[in-house]
């Protein structure tokens, strides 16, 4: 089973620069990579501290080569 796709997160980054929450702008239309994309963020991106709430949106590309 080959999946590619580009997923695009609204992501809120809480002031410590941690992720607070995800949101789905643009499905790359397999519900695996679009979950995988949201968890896979929540668990492991992080920023510097800024001391206030920031919203971003990111794209997350997925291609086999």
């Amino acid at each position: 089973r080959r999946l590619d796709g580009r997923v695009v997160l609204e992501i809120e980054i809480g002031p410590a620069g941690r992720v607070t929450s995800s949101r789905i702008v643009e499905s790359s239309g397999h519900r695996l990579l679009d979950d995988a994309a949201s968890s896979f963020i929540a668990a492991h991106w992080r920023f510097a501290p800024t001391g206030s709430t920031l919203r971003r949106r990111v794209p997350v590309v997925f291609r086999l080569e």
